[in-house]
């Protein structure tokens, strides 16, 4: 059925939007029956209708407004009072909002050029597959917002209020999208995909002022598909779940992430996670108890002062046997020292290879019966440098090794010096040149010294390399 023609811009139309305080459907054989003042509770319809101008509300109350297979040029509800209101396969050059009080506003297969949504108060927005090059969107307030399966050039997204209960967005395809949201979000969910550039942040200067001094979204769910640089920057969570496998081109920036509470739950669980940045996020500060990071495969993924959890302790439950959860301890301390390394944060990274070296020795020392070959070079290197992450302590040893040869020396610090080469010759010290007879545990102890000092000299340069 075709849509009926109507001159929006007639005097009974006119007529028309000034007495909307009534139900009636508006189609294609009874548009004049409407033109008659009814009750304030009822509701309106508009059914299949073409409009040659542009469709104006204006100071209109009313229990619900809908729109079905409605098209015009321009489409513009100004001081609307509305408990619901049903936008469904609309089409429009413009869609223009001002000043609107709404409970609910749902809209679905909505096309148009431009959508500008200003100054209005929707407890309830919903935006169904919608399409337009422009998205501009300002609520003074709002409960809940749902975006689903919208595609847009750009769109930009404001919230003026304090609190907000739940945001979901679910397959966004825009070129560049930002969301300037309330203070408190409690719920905070991106499912399906999102495609172009995309920017979450807190509205710092138009919401009301929070008690908190950082962004706080309470709830936080991200199960979709990254294909574009979104930007999430500094708020609190009280539970972090992110469960996702990115593509190659995109990535996802996490800058300041810390828990609300000490009880707060993390939970990173996906198998694969690519192109990923974590910026001075403290992950350690959620609840070892209730929170969990599985041995992701991080890949080109960084981490720069990110503080990372603990692995898991051991659950027979959810391990095959020890040896599998060796295994993945290892391989997550080393994906975790892999992405500090990337940044050029050699400080996480030296703590975190620390981790899985120490996850490997484990490992040798569980499966070897006896002592390993590989179990004595990692046993020494735990014990005198810490897996070339501590140069005090390797100096330590130095000074006891070292201060043990001097009395063994009669107190010579020629001999000693002497010492730390390790091709000095016997008749270049003066222990040698004094001693009339040189017993044989003489020439132990100096070979013994000889690869002492040369072992720790060189622990002590290999220690250093985590400050270049």
């Amino acid at each position: 059925m075709s849509q009926l023609e109507v001159n929006a811009e007639c005097k009974a139309w006119g007529n028309l939007t000034e007495n909307f305080l009534h139900y009636q459907k508006v189609n294609d054989n009874n548009v004049i029956d409407v033109i008659r003042p009814l009750t304030e509770d009822s509701s309106i319809v508009l059914n299949n209708l073409n409009f040659s101008g542009e469709l104006h509300f204006k100071k209109i109350k009313c229990n619900s407004l809908q729109l079905y297979s409605v098209s015009a040029r321009k489409i513009i509800f100004e001081d609307v009072e509305c408990e619901r209101i049903d936008l469904e396969e609309v089409e429009c050059n413009s869609l223009q909002i001002i000043n609107l009080k709404s409970s609910v506003f749902r809209f679905r297969f909505l096309t148009s050029k431009d959508i500008n949504i200003t100054k209005s108060g929707i407890s309830s927005l919903k935006l169904f597959d919608t399409s337009s090059p422009s998205i501009n969107i300002e609520l003074n307030k709002n409960l809940k917002s749902n975006i689903r399966d919208v595609s847009c050039d750009i769109l930009n997204y404001e919230i003026f209020e304090s609190t907000l209960q739940s945001f979901t967005v679910w397959n966004l395809d825009s070129k560049e999208a930002r969301f300037d949201l309330p203070s408190v979000v409690q719920e905070f969910e991106l499912y399906g995909y999102i495609k172009g550039a995309c920017y979450f942040g807190r509205n710092n200067e138009k919401s009301v002022r929070s008690l908190y001094d950082k962004w706080l979204l309470s709830e936080v769910d991200i199960r979709s598909s990254i294909n574009g640089d979104i930007q999430f920057h500094n708020f609190m969570c009280h539970n972090f779940q992110l469960s996702f496998s990115n593509s190659n081109r995109g990535s996802i920036d996490f800058d300041g992430i810390s828990p609300f509470a000490n009880c707060s739950v993390l939970d990173i669980s996906s198998n694969r996670l690519e192109n990923i940045k974590f910026y001075a996020c403290d992950f350690n500060g959620f609840s070892p108890k209730y929170s969990e990071v599985s041995e992701n495969s991080y890949e080109n993924c960084i981490s720069h002062g990110t503080t990372w959890p603990e692995f898991r302790s051991y659950d027979s439950k959810h391990h095959l046997n020890y040896n599998e959860y060796l295994n993945g301890e290892k391989y997550y301390y080393d994906s975790l020292g892999k992405m500090c390394e990337k940044s050029g944060d050699l400080f996480g990274r030296y703590k975190y290879s620390y981790l899985a070296k120490n996850s490997e020795l484990k490992s040798v020392s569980h499966n070897s019966q006896g002592v390993s070959l590989d179990y004595v070079p990692l046993v020494l290197s735990k014990i005198f440098s810490r897996y070339n992450t501590s140069w005090m302590l390797v100096l330590l040893w130095l000074m006891v090794f070292n201060f043990a040869y001097f009395i063994f020396l009669k107190f010579s610090l020629h001999d000693l010096i002497t010492a730390f080469n390790p091709l000095h010759k016997f008749e270049s010290l003066n222990y040698v040149v004094d001693s009339k007879i040189i017993s044989g545990d003489f020439y132990l102890v100096n070979f013994c010294m000889r690869l002492i000092n040369s072992f720790l000299v060189f622990k002590f340069l290999k220690s250093f390399k985590k400050y270049y």
